[in-house]
């Protein structure tokens, strides 16, 4: 939570989490869905790729490309 956006939405303020821990999530529960978000928040969303990589080593996680 310390690095979410903190964003407004529709006038209530809400914390955002970067892309970089969604995607990171998604490969700590590693399922077929999980894996097809991944590939679609990599595509679709500009990532930080050292910042990911900082969270999959953190956590001893990988992707299922890598």
């Amino acid at each position: 939570m310390r690095e979410a956006k903190a964003i407004q939405f529709e006038g209530v303020p809400a914390k955002v989490f970067r892309p970089e821990y969604i995607i990171a999530i998604a490969a700590n529960v590693g399922l077929h869905k999980d894996f097809a978000r991944i590939e679609q928040l990599m595509s679709q969303t500009k990532i930080d790729n050292a910042w990911l990589d900082d969270i999959l080593r953190r956590y001893n996680l990988k992707l299922p490309n890598k």
